[in-house]
């Protein structure tokens, strides 16, 4: 499973706002200790999330997460909420996509 740099920065974002920085530290600390391999943004994935951000008019941070997991040659990207995969990521046909509760449903029963 991977990662992108930028998908971390969304989560300590996320989880900063909501529940304080101590949290998102601390969240943070798990993911770095994680198996999960952390891809970095390389300069032919900011050329493609470019492409991206025109296509699906996504925010430059997810145009950059589609980049690098079209790069990495996964078979799922996983995001977030119910609004924003039907807002943004439903569209999407360079990988599958599927909504974090649907992922986690899925891993359940196989």
């Amino acid at each position: 499973m991977h990662i992108s740099h930028v998908t971390i920065a969304e989560v300590v974002n996320v989880i900063s706002r909501m529940y304080g920085e101590r949290e998102a530290r601390v969240q943070y600390a798990y993911l770095k200790h994680s198996s999960l391999k952390r891809d970095p943004t390389t300069e032919g994935i900011a050329v493609n999330a470019g492409f991206y951000k025109t296509k699906y008019k996504f925010s430059l941070a997810d145009a950059i997460i589609l980049a690098t997991a079209v790069e990495a040659g996964v078979d799922v990207l996983v995001t977030g909420g119910e609004k924003q995969y039907q807002s943004e990521w439903r569209s999407v046909d360079e990988v599958d996509v599927m909504k974090l509760a649907d992922f986690k449903e899925k891993m359940l029963h196989s």
